[in-house]
């Protein structure tokens, strides 16, 4: 029910090597729906209004390094493909990225 009808049609069509797709796009609407309580909140209290709007995932997603280049770690999935050929070609990180690369475009 958290999902709606277009994860749920997804989840039908896919292989179950997908699944990390769909795992991945419900974290990401869980992280849009915490962004959106967090300024409904800022609005709120701006009008002294007390009401708590926090989700029960918002504790651990918060943890996460939702900006990129945070804390000068940045994942090799938003490398450019030349950066990726250039420092991981002879890597046994190589193949790894390569496929993770693939399976989210």
């Amino acid at each position: 029910p958290d999902c709606g009808k277009t994860f749920l049609n997804l989840m039908r069509n896919i292989r179950s090597s997908e699944y990390t797709v769909i795992m991945v796009g419900y974290i990401a609407k869980i992280y849009l729906l915490m962004d959106k309580r967090a300024n409904n909140a800022n609005e709120l209290q701006e009008k002294n209004i007390d009401i708590d709007l926090s989700g029960r995932y918002d504790p651990y997603l918060s943890i996460f390094p939702w900006k990129r280049s945070m804390d000068r770690q940045e994942h090799t999935l938003f490398w450019e493909g030349a950066k990726v050929n250039k420092f991981l070609k002879n890597n046994m990180r190589y193949d790894e990225t390569v496929s993770l690369r693939y399976e989210v475009q």
